[in-house]
């Protein structure tokens, strides 16, 4: 039988649920905070591809910046 949002009856162990039964706000919460304490503040710590770091602080040293999106 169809329920809320498309479920099925006996769907409920399928549903993304935090372990200790809190809130998922306070986890994005936490997870924010480590990202913030941990993220790169310079080229020089990022840590990825060598050829694209070299590539990425050669447009940051002449300041010639194409049109160019990062994901």
């Amino acid at each position: 039988m169809e329920t809320h949002l498309g479920r099925r009856e006996g769907d409920e162990n399928l549903a993304p649920q935090s372990q200790s039964g809190k809130d998922e706000t306070s986890s994005t919460t936490l997870d924010s905070i480590w990202i913030e304490k941990y993220r790169p503040e310079t080229l020089d710590d990022v840590v990825g591809n060598d050829q694209v770091m070299r590539r990425l602080r050669i447009i940051a040293r002449e300041g010639n910046m194409p049109h160019l999106m990062l994901a």
